[in-house]
């Protein structure tokens, strides 16, 4: 699968392109869409908002947190039920209802930390 050996989250059109050259046919925004929707449904494909792309997951490994490296662009995820389990409570707190809940986190993975401290 496309998404799974990116590294990085995909959208629509980027899925198409890798398609069309891989398959030598071309592939269509709203063709990704159709299939990406019931994948994400199903939990094999998580929905990176902030990047406006898609990364594959393990359908089994429930809520996860995206972490999203500045430097390299990689994306990766953690588990993060307690942290999940933790809004939801606020939420019913404060009276609200989340339609759904999306945890992402910027900064720099541990290589490109390195390679900032390193070039100060």
């Amino acid at each position: 699968m496309v998404l799974q050996r990116s590294g990085t989250p995909l959208g629509a059109y980027a899925i198409a392109d890798h398609l069309t050259r891989a398959t030598g046919r071309k592939n269509h925004a709203n063709s990704i869409y159709r299939v990406i929707v019931p994948l994400e449904d199903a939990g094999e494909v998580l929905r990176v908002v902030t990047l406006k792309g898609w990364i594959a997951t393990d359908p089994g490994a429930g809520p996860m947190i995206v972490l999203m490296c500045d430097g390299c662009k990689t994306t990766r995820t953690i588990p993060g039920l307690r942290t999940f389990v933790m809004v939801q409570d606020a939420c019913m707190a404060a009276g609200f209802a989340p339609a759904r809940v999306a945890i992402e986190v910027v900064g720099h993975c541990l290589t490109c930390d390195t390679a900032a401290s390193s070039a100060q």
